[in-house]
């Protein structure tokens, strides 16, 4: 969906609470991540402590921080003192760093567009919190005004790259290689891009979980699941939905892909429409909620304009409580 230019402070706070370093966390409980198929075909994620098993299906809950090249009212949650919060009042199992890379409107803070030190400060930042707090991270390439990531591939591979070799199997990174795109590219378009970013990350982390975009930012994955990548394993796709504006037709759609046997993780949502403004739709958002929970579909909401964030956060963190950690 389309994302907020504004961004709402949470009702959390950005004091780094007494939080115990070296926390036993969902990575210690679960290990790295897995995609698999249970008994009946259908694709799901599991864990390397229990291996792919009907019954040890995972499912992890968390939040996506806003683009990393926003201002401080973005950056201000890439932090330590800000992941701590996350995981102590809301239980987040995992965290998704937003990876700027150059939009019309970063003012040269993009990875791309001038800000790449600063870029890597923030993410080595919240890696290393992430991994202190014993939860998944999410390294987000953040492909969205570009459109179709092969526009900037060849930074991508030098970008992951660094990326694999820096973290290489750590169990709790998962990379993400091209946010939504969208514009009319088409699956065949990503997957070539994919063919040619996964290598490059598998040469250093060679069973690390790979989350790999869809057309229509992000939920054409019935398209995926008719011609899915067999290169290699461990690959799953990212369903994004906004609960105003995505509702039964995209559930249905989500579901055959995963009857055909496809692991859908849903890498970013929304509590209200894809523009990121109006008021949360409970109900929609509940019946999402409910269908991934009892698909135990792995699922990342995204940090909204503080007007949607009060009421529909407490719902969602206590969706996140009862994940237990």
């Amino acid at each position: 969906g389309t994302k907020v230019f504004g961004f709402g402070i949470l009702v959390l706070g950005l004091v780094s609470s007494a939080f115990a370093a070296n926390r036993v966390g969902p990575v210690s409980a679960y290990g790295q991540l897995q995609a698999g198929k249970n008994s009946s075909g259908k694709g799901q994620i599991y864990g390397a402590c229990k291996g792919v098993a009907d019954g040890a299906e995972v499912q992890v809950k968390g939040m996506s921080l806003y683009w990393s090249s926003g201002d401080a009212a973005a950056t201000d949650y890439y932090s330590e003192a800000a992941i701590d919060n996350l995981v102590s009042s809301m239980n987040i199992q995992i965290v998704r760093f937003v990876m700027g890379i150059s939009e019309s409107w970063d003012n040269n803070r993009g990875y791309l567009s001038g800000g790449a030190d600063r870029q890597k400060t923030y993410l080595n930042t919240v890696v290393n919190a992430a991994v202190k707090n014993d939860i998944y991270v999410i390294i987000d390439w953040h492909v969205l005004q570009d459109q179709d990531p092969n526009k900037y591939k060849e930074e991508a591979k030098k970008f992951f790259e660094e990326m694999a070799t820096t973290y290489k199997d750590d169990p709790h990174v998962i990379y993400e290689i091209c946010n939504e795109p969208n514009g009319g590219t088409t699956w065949s378009m990503i997957k070539k891009y994919a063919l040619e970013i996964i290598p490059v990350i598998r040469k250093h982390a060679p069973n690390a979980i790979i989350i790999v975009g869809t057309p229509t930012w992000s939920q054409d994955v019935d398209v995926a699941a008719n011609d899915p990548i067999t290169e290699y394993n461990n690959i799953v796709y990212a369903l994004h939905f906004y609960a105003d504006t995505h509702k039964e037709e995209l559930r249905r759609i989500m579901m055959g892909a995963i009857e055909k046997g496809l692991p859908v993780f849903v890498s970013e949502f929304g509590i209200c429409d894809a523009s990121g403004n109006g008021l949360v739709n409970d109900e929609q958002t509940n019946i999402w909620i409910d269908l991934m929970n009892k698909y135990q579909i792995s699922d990342v909401v995204n940090i909204p304009k503080l007007k949607v964030s009060r009421d529909g956060y407490k719902k969602l963190g206590k969706d996140l409580a009862r994940q237990g950690s």
